[in-house]
């Protein structure tokens, strides 16, 4: 393992070599000093040599004030800005990556990945803030968004243009996320769909995976414990996923502040279900506490193209 780490101890000295993943280690402990919430978080390295991305923080809020309680302790300078004056790099003070004959001061940056509570309700919330903090600081009042979000029915974020529905959004904070979901039920020696029964997509989800449920997980379900019972492959779900989005009138999936479209690729915004593949259908049974049990069949996918950023194509998309 390649050691090009150093740090100052508290003695001034510089301690090291050390590999990449000690010198993320130490930056995440003293995270986790200063930070009380983030003490039970999997905090992790995920990439980068002069600028070291550390992952699952979730929330910029939470990014934000990691970096300002170590900038008031010294520990890291010239914090950047994301957007909406919160950051979510800055430079370390006292560890340094060695370039040939030089220490440079190594860069950190706090990625969301999947984060602690960075729930779907969280991060709708906070795509509408943004929208609506862009709005305000470039005079487009006009525009307002809106969070709707509460169920299957609803889009995550409406907006309006002078009170009329200008654009629809839905949000996911991570690629982890269930892109359509439906209940499911065992009758008759069978399973039936339960939920969503007016969504001609999740219908056809249902039909696709129903013999596969049938053979594979009959004989051993059971409705009253938890447990993972299927993962079954879908060829064209990217295309039911997105067709299904379109059925709610929205206009762009945004994941993980990345960008998508349900229309016409534009303004470099790439189309879902060209961008997303190695769909599958994820079925189990989940405890809702108080013996409450429910059987999900949940859209999902393992890979995810690159698209924009949607904070980077707001100007265009709200002119």
């Amino acid at each position: 393992m390649v050691k090009d780490y150093f740090y100052k101890n508290s003695l001034g000295q510089l301690d090291g070599p050390h590999s990449v993943h000690f010198i993320s280690e130490k930056f995440i402990n003293q995270i986790k000093h200063k930070l009380p919430e983030c003490q039970d978080i999997d905090l992790q390295y995920k990439k980068g040599k002069k600028v070291i991305v550390l992952t699952n923080f979730g929330e910029l809020k939470t990014r934000h004030k990691a970096i300002q309680l170590l900038q008031q302790s010294g520990l890291v300078n010239n914090p950047l800005v994301k957007r909406r004056g919160m950051f979510d790099k800055a430079t370390a003070t006292n560890i340094f990556y060695k370039s040939g004959q030089s220490l440079v001061p190594v860069q950190f940056r706090l990625d969301c990945g999947t984060g602690a509570a960075r729930s779907g309700n969280k991060y709708e919330e906070e795509v509408r803030d943004n929208l609506n903090y862009y709005f305000q600081k470039n005079n487009k009042t006009e525009y307002v968004a809106y969070k709707l979000g509460g169920s299957s029915a609803n889009p995550d974020v409406v907006v309006k243009k002078n009170g009329t529905t200008y654009t629809v959004f839905e949000t996911k904070s991570s690629k982890g996320a269930d892109f359509g979901q439906f209940q499911i039920e065992y009758v008759n020696n069978s399973f039936g769909q339960k939920t969503q029964t007016d969504s001609t997509n999740m219908i056809k989800t249902f039909e696709l995976i129903k013999e596969d449920l049938n053979k594979n997980c009959s004989s051993c379900y059971n409705p009253n414990a938890s447990k993972e019972l299927r993962k079954t492959n879908v060829s064209n779900l990217s295309t039911i996923a997105e067709d299904y989005y379109k059925e709610k009138a929205v206009d762009y999936i945004i994941v993980n502040d990345v960008i998508y479209t349900t229309r016409n690729e534009i303004h470099n915004i790439k189309s879902f279900k060209t961008s997303v593949s190695s769909g599958y259908v994820r079925t189990r049974v989940k405890n809702h506490g108080r013996g409450k049990y429910s059987t999900t069949s949940a859209l999902k996918f393992r890979s995810f193209e690159k698209s924009e950023n949607y904070v980077d194509v707001l100007e265009k998309l709200f002119p």
